[in-house]
């Protein structure tokens, strides 16, 4: 892996980025400038082989596998691709909180300087990581100083003990190397890391979203996670086991029908929304060579119990999360499964609250269909860039370096004198 000082040249500003799914690679490319400004230069998908259940099972077909849907965005963008930003999703993620305490002084109280900070993040991650895990995103939520809650800026203040409440999303060290490896083998570096539904929330949500209080939903493969923001971070998070498989899933069950076709007929004629018109309206299904008609009554009553344990879910999330009456702007959706016919009605008729798909809210050189299917790879790409940007010597001496020494002596002095 490369050096994060300078992954990139600051004048390229062109990232690609690999979104590894359940069922399928995804991944982009993106320009962007320092003011935020991003434009989609291209996109590829490829189906997944040699890849399941959050495991590498063989690791050439994997490689092949990436090596396809690199190659193919390369051609279509006329770009050579070397360095890669990697997004894995809910199936490899584990997230959980993290606290600590430290001391800063046995008597009196001290100035609170960067170096005490980076102390009490570097207690919360030891007390919260796994020998066996990797930390993906650490996200501070709160500090506190003498047990009063200063909010995300506890620097220069006076205090006697310094506290922090974090958030790591962590990953399995073994299955991350597995990937890293495959991705190796032909012949192209990796960045960094992320997790790709949370980078999703860099182009999917406002700035206003995040601060007034939002809910991002992103209805995967297997997994739906629910994620909570307030005041500009992440405060809380939920996973529920359901996601659009499980309604394939239980229309092939009850259709006795191969899981490809359950497939089509579930993006074709299934529908969830509570109307007795619209359900008791028959379709044309084809099955052995012949068109069978059938009520869509039927395919709702199949899919009725995961529909249920999803929405249930949802609800129970956002009610334990303490927020369920500070969010302010609704709720933002992403991943295949929101495209289900009415979900997107069912589950804001539930939370009492709007729901909408997820826009990109990029410009794009190229016009795809369901744009929003490729909210998590673009957010990689853009969570890359801007990663790259703060790690940069300009992007950390923003102040100018006359400025930073002034600051640093000023530290200094309020230690020692």
């Amino acid at each position: 892996m490369r050096s994060p000082f300078f992954p990139k040249s600051l004048s390229e500003k062109i990232y690609c980025s690999l979104d590894i799914g359940a069922t399928s690679l995804k991944a982009s490319l993106i320009r962007g400038n320092e003011d935020n400004v991003f434009e989609i230069l291209g996109v590829c998908e490829h189906k997944i082989f040699g890849f399941k259940d959050a495991f590498v099972t063989d690791l050439t077909e994997f490689s092949e596998c990436i090596n396809r849907v690199i190659e193919g965005l390369s051609e279509k963008t006329d770009t050579k691709i070397q360095d890669i930003q990697v997004g894995i999703s809910g199936q490899l993620i584990e997230m959980r909180k993290s606290s600590a305490l430290i001391p800063l002084v046995d008597r009196g109280t001290k100035v609170i300087m960067s170096r005490d900070i980076k102390k009490i993040q570097e207690h919360a991650r030891l007390l919260g990581l796994k020998m066996d895990e990797e930390i993906l995103h650490e996200i501070v939520q709160s500090y506190q100083a003498d047990d009063v809650n200063l909010g995300l800026n506890p620097l220069g203040l006076y205090a006697r003990k310094l506290g922090v409440q974090s958030l790591l999303i962590v990953a399995n060290e073994n299955k991350i190397r597995n990937i890293i490896k495959a991705i190796n083998q032909v012949g192209y570096d990796i960045d960094n890391i992320f997790y790709s539904s949370y980078a999703s929330s860099e182009i999917v949500l406002s700035e206003k979203e995040k601060t007034d209080g939002c809910v991002l939903l992103d209805i995967g493969t297997n997994v739906t996670t629910v994620f909570i923001f307030r005041q500009k971070t992440l405060k809380y998070f939920g996973n529920i086991d359901i996601g659009g498989n499980h309604f394939t899933q239980g229309i092939a069950d009850a259709l006795n029908i191969p899981f490809d076709l359950a497939e089509q007929i579930k993006w074709t004629h299934a529908d969830v929304t509570e109307s007795a018109q619209r359900l008791s309206e028959e379709v044309l299904i084809k099955r052995d060579s012949v068109y069978m008609p059938i009520k869509r009554s039927v395919l709702y009553d199949a899919m009725e119990n995961y529909l249920d344990v999803l929405i249930n879910g949802i609800t129970y999330i956002i009610q334990e999360s303490g927020y369920s009456h500070q969010l302010n702007c609704g709720m933002v959706a992403v991943g295949g499964g929101s495209l289900l016919n009415g979900l997107m009605e069912r589950i804001s008729q539930a939370n009492n609250t709007p729901v909408k798909l997820g826009n990109l809210k990029l410009k794009a050189q190229e016009n795809f269909a369901n744009s929003m299917l490729y909210a998590p790879v673009v957010g990689v790409g853009v969570y890359g860039y801007k990663k790259a940007l703060k790690q940069s010597f300009f992007g950390r001496s923003r102040n100018g370096w006359k400025k930073d020494i002034s600051n640093k002596l000023m530290e200094l002095y309020q230690e020692y004198f």
